[in-house]
């Protein structure tokens, strides 16, 4: 391979490893894998088309790690999956939080000689048209596609000098890594949204607040109820963490404070109380309490806080027209305590499932077209989706801004904002709110957690279990006054706009990156004239 030189090899002659995941009776079995540990086990839900997903991850022990010979990721590696979804690929740098990395059977590493390949330019050739036209026509199988490595190796990868797989990796990374920045911020976005709607009308703490006399934003501590436990997070004086399960955490934090609580609180004073959240029985807070307690725990509890404070600062400041939206007690009511002057309801009270029934061939073939597929897990950011002419069966249409919940398999937490015109799979439903007042409210509630497991608990089927409308339309709520709804639209909708914003930008993104990708490869565009293209875009 020349130095100065194009040059294009087949994988098993080119400076590049192919690695496969570890096999035999040392693989790990189904009771061997927890939801927190040492070394992260890859599933193929980790690795998408569109890079690593750490929604659902599963970990084994050091001591499991150390006893596999096989597929332990090293920084710069290149991750391709060969089973079942063939061709995913994600790129291991220096961003993703996980140390101890291996694959699945179900997957290769590939690994390259950084002193001829550039390991960013492997990632980007391996997403590219190209190497996907060659994976499409060697993996076989239609039940379970697969692609061995001896397919693999027959594949010929395009190899320019390494200063401009370099400059090639640099124009095509920026544009990935303004994609990651947008999605990073549309993730901090949704947060506040939640965090906002929780903290309004779930917690209800502006009227904990005033009921406590305290000013408006500030946390008040729960009272006691019969039957509920409290996990609670205590921050001391010098800044570490007590964490601990009660029934009553305001007369816990007081024997916390006078030296009575615990061994640790005796000698590292008590500052306030900076989280809790409710449980239904003891064993629920003890079993919540030791996950809180491990690593991944304390760091999730730790940014958890550090949202929830600036959340508070920002309900320091709550304007008094809206504050004054809120009562300053409670009555009881058929769902139990809720704000005084507020309506026991349900969502189908405020919005509707609009069922309209449309065939592929009654719509354009350019149509946009989105599955469960193209809808990420735990995010309302939705920024892909297909065409019309790529199904055959019958779909629903949906609008821009209306909110899409996908139905089968409830638990899977995909729920978005429509970000165009289109129409939609019948396995994800429309739901848009009777009024636009509610918009906010609505999509607020249904992308919650608290919602999804709901919906989930009320599933029909074992294996692909749904939900439906009419269970979801009888969700229990406390429903607030239009103003305060009003205020809350006026409030968090400026939010959701900047994510529905980025969303198209990411998408303008992805179409340049795409269409760079194999001028660039193939070296029928020029580095110099990729890069003014780049400038003009970023």
């Amino acid at each position: 391979m020349a130095g100065d030189e194009w040059t294009t090899l087949p994988f098993d002659e080119a400076p590049i490893e192919i690695i496969d995941g570890d096999r035999g009776k040392n693989y790990p079995k189904m009771h061997e894998f927890s939801e927190s540990g040492y070394c992260l086990f890859l599933n193929t839900g980790n690795v998408t088309k569109d890079g690593f997903d750490f929604s659902n991850c599963k970990f084994i022990t050091q001591e499991k790690d150390v006893i596999l010979r096989k597929g332990k990721l090293k920084r710069q590696d290149v991750v391709m999956t060969t089973r079942g979804t063939v061709g995913n690929v994600a790129y291991y740098d220096a961003a993703v939080p996980y140390e101890h990395v291996r694959i699945n059977s179900g997957m290769v590493i590939f690994r390259s000689d950084t002193s001829r390949v550039n390991p960013r330019y492997l990632y980007f050739f391996l997403r590219s048209s190209t190497f996907a036209t060659r994976v499409l026509a060697l993996r076989t199988g239609s039940a379970q596609p697969q692609l061995p490595i001896r397919d693999i190796n027959r594949i010929e990868v395009p190899l320019p000098p390494l200063k401009q797989q370099q400059a090639i990796a640099y124009i095509l990374g920026a544009l990935d890594d303004k994609i990651e920045l947008n999605r990073r911020m549309n993730e901090t976005l949704e947060a506040m949204a939640a965090a906002i709607f929780k903290c309004w009308f779930i917690d209800f703490d502006p009227v904990r607040a005033k009921a406590a006399c305290l000013p408006a934003g500030r946390k008040a501590s729960p009272a006691p109820r019969p039957g509920v436990w409290f996990v609670y997070a205590l921050e001391c004086e010098d800044g570490s963490i007590y964490i601990g399960h009660t029934e009553d955490i305001s007369r816990r934090f007081d024997k916390h404070c006078s030296g009575k609580g615990a061994q640790w609180t005796k000698t590292h004073s008590s500052k306030r109380i900076a989280y809790w959240e409710e449980l239904p029985s003891q064993k629920a807070a003890i079993s919540r309490e030791k996950k809180l307690k491990t690593g991944a725990g304390r760091e999730w509890l730790k940014a958890e806080i550090e949202k929830r404070d600036l959340l508070s600062a920002s309900q320091a400041n709550l304007p008094k027209e809206i504050a004054d939206l809120f009562p300053d007690s409670f009555e009881d009511s058929e769902i139990g305590l809720i704000p005084k002057g507020w309506k026991p309801g349900a969502l189908g009270d405020i919005a509707d499932n609009a069922r309209r029934s449309v065939k592929p061939d009654e719509v354009p073939a350019t149509t946009p077209y989105i599955g469960l597929q193209h809808m990420p897990r735990r995010c309302i950011a939705l920024d892909t989706w297909g065409r019309t002419d790529e199904v055959g069966s019958q779909k629903s249409r949906f609008k821009e801004g209306e909110i899409l919940f996908g139905k089968l398999r409830p638990y899977f937490h995909k729920v978005g904002i429509a970000p165009v015109d289109g129409v939609c799979s019948t396995d994800i439903l429309v739901v848009i709110p009777k009024t636009e007042y509610w918009h906010s409210y609505v999509l607020s509630l249904v992308s919650s957690k608290a919602f999804v497991d709901y919906t989930d608990s009320h599933s029909a089927g074992t294996k692909m279990p749904r939900t439906n409308w009419k269970d979801m339309s009888q969700y229990p709520l406390a429903l607030p006054p239009v103003e305060l709804a009003s205020a809350f639209q006026n409030h968090v909708a400026a939010l959701h706009q900047r994510i529905a914003v980025s969303v198209r930008q990411n998408r303008r993104l992805a179409r340049l990156r795409d269409t760079l990708l194999p001028k660039l490869l193939s070296g029928e565009l020029e580095v110099p004239d990729a890069v003014k293209v780049l400038e003009d875009a970023v």
